[in-house]
């Protein structure tokens, strides 16, 4: 059996500050002094507001979905309907860069551009209103707007502003 190492981490070598035991101390100048738990540390969710749980250089990269577009700055997933849509919808960076990449050329094709409040259907060039992703309901000819992306996600039409 091969072991991988980097999908390790040595527990014992992480900052623990003022925190209690099981705990990881948000130690980067926004945020300092606050305590997470362990196992939010390299969870590939950003707690830390500097992002200091997760170290690109020890945490492991994160593995999106089929149905998922990886973006390149922050690493997070986002649905392959929310490509190309004008919005760049994967975050910033630790250094306050907007991750563009979900927006970059070499993925869209410039032939279909959604207008404001519509996103791109996956593999067919149909825009559908914002709306319609994720209401459990096929919108999408190739069905695209409906998938694993969107569990835990609540659809609220029609609330006040």
């Amino acid at each position: 059996m091969q072991i991988d190492a980097r999908r390790f981490i040595l527990i014992d070598s992480l900052p623990t500050g003022a925190c209690g035991p099981g705990q990881f101390f948000c130690d980067g100048h926004i945020d300092s002094g606050k305590c997470i738990p362990m196992k939010w540390y390299c969870d590939h969710e950003f707690d830390c507001q500097d992002h200091a749980d997760e170290p690109a250089d020890v945490c492991p990269p994160k593995t999106c979905s089929h149905d998922q577009f990886t973006c390149h700055l922050t690493g997070i997933c986002i649905p392959l309907g929310y490509r190309c849509d004008g919005d760049a919808d994967c975050g910033i960076t630790v250094d306050g860069h907007i991750d563009r990449s979900d927006e970059e050329d070499s993925h869209c094709d410039q032939s279909l551009k959604c207008p404001v409040n519509m996103h791109r259907c996956l593999t067919v060039d149909v825009c559908i209103d914002l709306a319609k992703f994720c209401d459990h309901q096929l919108d999408c000819p190739d069905g695209s707007d409906e998938g694993p992306f969107c569990s835990g996600i609540a659809v609220v039409l029609n609330a006040p502003p």
